[in-house]
């Protein structure tokens, strides 16, 4: 059974007379992150800062805005590739950044840099490189990345060669690149949440000295980030434009059908199949015919529903684009009548101009996901009295989901956008907890991480840094506040312990062949990775289930 819920325009206004980007007249948003960034760079100050705005409302002008008119470096953090490389051509601009003076900091953009120094063995030599001697104003790269750079990674399982590198790969970060944004972040899940956390806190405590601007764009809240950052110290300042009737249309209304399917055991497709005569129905019944857009899970649903819109219309009117395509083949099957893909389509692609489309079906797993859909469609900026067809969603969720919003939004009324979003995470919030990882594994992450970090630090001045990163672990993951330092320093010993035993029972040895240390290493690559081992939040909900304490019989 479904029912449809309508959401609201959104307008923001605009500051005129405000200078900005390019001559463009900024939004509310865009104007603040730009202000905060320069007065913080001023008062050599660490701050975070919150961007809410809603998707397509500029927030990555609002990210590098200093960047493009003050020589800022800044890194941008993307959770794909696709809205890396997407931003990568909004940013190459003319009047934008020079494209020197951009960087692609994905594992293809370090590849190609590599390439073109023969003398280069390595992609730590490769990014010391990039973020030491050359130091471009823009240094685009993923998270996968950033944790490798930040937890101190890069080259430790190789020699002590590549090693070296990695090391002034960190202290690069740290010291050279006083932005870092990370963009949709309302994607991370609590692990990553906590991760992010932790570079803030070594940026803050490694390098007092510099100024460290983080920011946080998210189209919803997010409050485990917000609990971290207040235990650090820092507050998290919110940048956002307030709606006005009066502004410049950023999201268009929407009529959302919310439909009930067991996503648990993939039946998403299934759900969409009972309902694709009747859409199609409806498009064809349009003036003209609507266009639409198939968001699903799997390459093998994606073909499935391709195929059964080539059974009913000519071939040329359907693509497809998933991972397995370029990027050009993926352009032209986007400006088809029907494009049917699979995560490829969440983010950096905008469903305007050629590629314009009039409705979207597509499975939602979680509510950052059901957000990050939703907000493909009704980016046009038109006002609502021009709009001859309705943006029009089927939005295939969980069947609690679907319970719970059943009981909470009004049936064929409207809600504003922001309430919706709000209802959505309520929702889904129960079944998205994952406390149990922070409170046993981040904190042996960061333990890990720590350990590495302190061996870049001379006798002089390995003492303090010692006691920095001790306070950081206890005041990011203690459950309440520690007595006094020699506190800190036992619980610090406990959790090295017991991360060395679970390191040396799960992972990987790290052959170096000139350490002279007599304690073997080892690497965990299913926890000591941003997407928690196979890209999904799957090997960490493994780890919580069969988790043993060493030694023990007891279970967690």
């Amino acid at each position: 059974m479904s029912f449809m819920v309508k959401t609201n325009a959104i307008r923001y206004p605009t500051l005129n007379g405000q200078p900005f980007v390019g001559g463009l007249t900024p939004y509310t948003h865009q104007h603040q992150t730009l202000l905060k960034v320069r007065e913080a760079l001023a008062q050599n100050k660490t701050i975070c800062l919150l961007n809410t705005s809603v998707t397509g409302s500029g927030k990555t002008l609002a990210n590098f805005a200093a960047a493009i008119l003050d020589g800022v470096r800044t890194i941008g953090v993307y959770p794909t590739n696709e809205l890396l490389n997407d931003q990568l051509v909004a940013l190459n601009k003319p009047y934008l950044l020079p494209p020197n003076q951009i960087a692609k900091l994905d594992s293809q953009g370090i590849g190609d840099i590599k390439e073109c120094f023969d003398h280069f063995k390595n992609n730590a030599q490769t990014l010391a490189f990039v973020t030491g001697e050359a130091m471009p104003i823009a240094a685009l790269t993923n998270p996968d990345v950033l944790y490798l750079m930040m937890y101190d990674l890069y080259g430790q399982m190789y020699s002590d060669f590549a090693k070296s590198y990695g090391q002034r790969v960190f202290q690069n970060v740290l010291n050279n690149y006083p932005v870092i944004a990370f963009d949709e972040f309302h994607l991370y899940n609590a692990k990553q949440a906590a991760n992010a956390a932790f570079m803030v806190g070594t940026a803050k405590e490694l390098a007092p000295n510099k100024p460290h601007i983080f920011i946080f764009s998210s189209a919803t809240p997010v409050d485990l980030t917000k609990t971290y950052l207040e235990r650090l110290g820092l507050s998290v300042e919110e940048v956002s434009s307030a709606t006005n009737e009066e502004g410049r249309v950023v999201c268009e209304p929407l009529e959302i059908n919310l439909l009930a399917s067991d996503l648990m055991r993939w039946k998403g497709g299934d759900t969409l199949r009972a309902v694709l005569d009747d859409i199609l129905k409806w498009a064809d019944s349009c003036t003209p015919v609507a266009r639409g857009v198939f968001i699903v899970d799997s390459v093998y649903e994606a073909k499935r529903v391709a195929t059964a819109l080539r059974q009913r219309y000519p071939a040329d009117q359907v693509g497809e684009v998933h991972g397995y395509m370029d990027s050009s083949e993926r352009i032209g099957a986007l400006r088809r009548r029907f494009s049917v893909g699979t995560t490829t389509i969440d983010v950096g692609v905008d469903l305007t101009d050629e590629k314009s489309k009039e409705f979207l079906v597509c499975e939602a797993r979680s509510a950052a996901q059901a957000i990050q859909r939703i907000g493909r469609l009704g980016r046009g900026g038109r006002a609502p009295d021009v709009i001859t067809i309705p943006n029009r969603v089927w939005l295939i969720v969980p069947e609690y989901a679907h319970e719970f919003l059943r009981n909470r939004l009004p049936e064929n009324g409207e809600i504003e956008r922001a309430e919706f979003s709000q209802k959505l995470h309520s929702a889904y919030q129960a079944f998205e907890n994952f406390e149990a990882y922070i409170n046993i594994y981040s904190p042996l992450e960061a333990i890990a991480a720590c350990e590495r970090i302190l061996k870049q630090y001379q006798f002089d001045s390995k003492p303090e840094v010692e006691n920095k990163l001790h306070q950081l672990v206890s005041t990011l993951y203690d459950q309440k506040p520690p007595a006094n330092l020699e506190h800190i320093k036992e619980n610090y010993k406990k959790l090295n312990k017991k991360q060395y035993a679970i390191w040396h029972k799960y992972g990987t040895p790290v052959k170096s062949p000139n350490s002279q240390s007599k304690k073997p290493k080892y690497y965990l690559p299913d926890l000591e990775s941003f997407r928690g081992g196979m890209e999904s939040d799957f090997t960490v909900a493994i780890y919580l289930t069969v988790h043993k304490d060493c030694g023990s019989s007891k279970w967690a």
